[in-house]
């Protein structure tokens, strides 16, 4: 009797692994994930602000053609030349060179919303031939509001 609910447990076991997880497959091409040159171009020309909790500095990210800009940041301002990004997860994941260490990269997450009013967004700042340790959604923390050109240019 134990035995037979010992078996009945591991094939249910079994099943539920190749339903939540599908057979174990070689890698293919059609698995890979695309990589693409400058900035995204549903990010171009978009404009969002950020009021953290502690404090009602407001800091403010918006995109460019081939740079990503990040003003009034804990690292002050800098801009991100964007050298790639790719979707993963539904999100926007960006790679560029750090203005102010070139031998850094920014790597930038970002999450939009169906209209783009509001974007979870995070970004580090790590050696050029590292990468990210964790997915997308643990970087990207934070929640950001589209604003105007003329607010995230002025400030």
């Amino acid at each position: 009797m134990l035995n037979l609910k010992k078996s009945k447990l591991f094939i249910c076991i079994v099943v539920i692994y190749f339903i939540l997880v599908g057979l174990p497959s070689p890698a293919s091409a059609k698995s890979t994930v695309r990589r693409y040159r400058g900035t995204p171009s549903v990010l171009v020309n978009k404009y969002w602000k950020y009021t953290p909790s502690h404090t009602n500095a407001t800091q403010y990210f918006y995109g460019t053609h081939n740079t990503f800009v990040a003003k009034h940041t804990y690292r002050g301002s800098f801009r991100s030349s964007v050298i790639s990004w790719m979707g993963l997860f539904g999100y926007y994941v960006i790679q560029g060179v750090d203005s102010k260490k070139t031998n850094y990269h920014d790597w930038w997450f970002i999450k939009p919303n169906k209209n783009f009013s509001k974007i979870r967004f995070g970004f580090i700042t790590i050696p050029q031939n590292d990468i990210p340790k964790h997915e997308p959604a643990y970087y990207a923390n934070k929640v950001a509001t589209r604003t105007s050109l003329v607010t995230a240019i002025l400030h």
